[in-house]
């Protein structure tokens, strides 16, 4: 039986199950694999946003949802790549699960400095993670974060998220040259990071994918007075 895959967000249907040609791995870190189903075609291309980036060309519905590599990485030639996490499959006409959105909080230029400083968030330790929707170590991260949210093993830290290709300003602040890149506030000023083991420390903050373990105790150590703030 032919099935439909669907966004997990808002249920608008991608592709079909007779369109797959097989299961890609794009990424693996600390127990989380970047899944990608590699497909001949798309139900509707042209009714998706496109969006240009060095190493791929994609596709959005409501968020990115798929790509085509320009540089062929991965061996997947022509094939387009649909991240599994951002589809579910469904029966044709059945009921689909949408996804609850990220806990991360989304800043952009007109609101990322007045959230930082604003009084809602005194006390608090404030972690934004810069990244890219296409970037599997930063979809990675983005599980981690909802699953550290849900269980409220951080009550004292908030999360957000800051897209490099949409906010380019405030990604010029941090020459870092990589993502996933984490900054801590609080009180209004930036937190900097000293050398810590086993992570990747670059203009005080943190580089690279993390695993929740890490995560945690990076908080939790940040959260307590004693850091210098820049």
């Amino acid at each position: 039986m032919t099935t439909t895959f669907h966004c997990t967000s808002c249920g608008r249907a991608i592709f079909s199950s007779d369109a797959i040609l097989r299961r890609v791995t794009l990424s693996a870190f600390g127990g989380h694999r970047a899944e990608a189903y590699a497909i001949r075609e798309a139900i509707d291309p042209d009714g998706l946003r496109r969006y240009d980036v060095s190493l791929h060309e994609g596709w959005y519905c409501c968020r990115f949802i798929m790509m085509r590599m320009t540089h062929d990485k991965f061996g997947t030639g022509d094939a387009l790549l649909v991240y599994a996490d951002s589809v579910t499959e469904a029966a044709d006409g059945a009921t689909r699960a949408v996804a609850k959105p990220h806990a991360a909080i989304r800043l952009d230029t007109f609101d990322h400095d007045a959230v930082i400083r604003s009084d809602d968030n005194a006390g608090k330790l404030l972690v934004v993670k810069h990244g890219a929707i296409w970037c599997p170590p930063c979809r990675h991260m983005d599980a981690i974060i909802d699953r550290v949210v849900a269980r409220g093993a951080l009550p004292d830290v908030r999360f957000f998220e800051l897209d490099i290709d949409h906010e380019p300003e405030i990604a010029a602040r941090f020459d870092t040259g990589s993502i996933p890149f984490f900054v801590f506030y609080r009180d209004g000023k930036r937190l900097v990071l000293p050398e810590l083991p086993g992570v990747r420390v670059i203009a005080g903050g943190i580089v690279g994918a993390l695993s929740e373990k890490q995560l945690i105790a990076i908080c939790q150590a940040l959260a307590q007075p004693g850091v210098a703030a820049a």
